[in-house]
């Protein structure tokens, strides 16, 4: 009986101690979990047309399957069938050189892999509170010029944003990492805005961007990943945190203005100095006056 209160009082104290280094350990609340709904794997039951949309319609939704008409400007129907429309489908839309801009309706959750690839002349998406998830290749080499995702965005695939045009990027409150090559080639971004979620920049995300010019990562990202910004050539700042505790091979190079600024001692420092990059101890809250976003 004994022993089994002293574990009882130990497991206590361990969960006491994890939760006191959890609130205030590094002086940041812990975020709650991200709750998504998900599409659920469904049948396709039955299928209708209508204005130009082939539409899939299964037990609980209805997914855009294609789209055949000539109109530029696309406004996606919120229902179907009778069912709320939630996916737009793998390909949808994938090479439509006519379109220009996108409507989402409140309904749609996910957006399929390649469903806008290849869509040179879309410039502009509305995208919908409620969209969780962004898949693979979904808007790559789309014609995208601005972007404005909602916090409700969960899931930013692997090359979903690769080649766009878009100008300034805010990640959404609920991304903690992207897929690699997310934003890879994305010559005219110039400002990234990073959330307070964000605990990875994975691999070659931000290679390519050559316009960027200063940037400031945030302390909630603990690792950089291979080449996540190679070759941006105009970047000459970029402010690391000691927390940033992994940094991949070739992260900067190609980055021959670069400066890395960064507390000493910090592993960032050590990348540095294995690397040849510039480097310069500072005291990251002082640098940033508490800021931890894009320049």
């Amino acid at each position: 009986m004994k022993n089994a209160l002293l574990r009882s009082l130990a497991a206590a104290l361990s969960l006491l101690s994890a939760l006191l280094l959890l609130g205030c350990g590094d002086n940041r609340e812990a975020l709650p979990p991200v709750v998504t709904q998900g599409i659920p794997e469904e049948a396709v039951k039955s299928s209708i047309v209508s204005d130009g949309f082939t539409i899939d319609l299964h037990l609980t939704y209805a997914e855009i399957r294609s789209y055949t008409g000539k109109d530029t400007v696309v406004t996606i129907p919120g229902s179907a069938g009778g069912l709320p429309v939630k996916l737009i489908g793998e390909a949808a839309f994938r090479g439509n050189s006519k379109l220009t801009k996108v409507i989402l309706p409140d309904t749609v959750i996910s957006i399929d892999r390649y469903a806008f690839e290849g869509c040179g002349a879309l410039t502009e998406v509305l995208f919908n509170d409620g969209l969780e998830q962004i898949n693979d290749y979904a808007f790559r080499n789309a014609g995208l010029t601005t972007l404005a995702l909602p916090d409700s965005v969960s899931t930013i695939g692997k090359y979903s944003f690769y080649g766009t045009k878009i100008t300034s990027l805010k990640i959404p409150e609920s991304v903690s990492r992207m897929g690699k090559y997310a934003f890879y080639g994305c010559t005219e971004l110039k400002t990234i805005e990073f959330c307070p979620r964000l605990s990875e920049i994975g691999e070659r995300v931000f290679y390519n961007c050559t316009s960027l010019t200063e940037l400031v990562i945030p302390k909630t990202v603990l690792e950089l990943g291979n080449y996540a910004f190679s070759t941006c050539t105009s970047l000459k700042k970029i402010v690391i945190p000691a927390e940033t505790v992994k940094i991949g091979e070739g992260v900067f190079v190609g980055c021959d203005a670069l400066t890395v600024y960064a507390p000493a001692g910090s592993e960032a420092e050590r990348n540095a100095s294995r690397n040849g990059y510039r480097f310069e101890a500072c005291d990251y809250d002082a640098l940033t006056g508490g800021e931890e976003s894009g320049a």
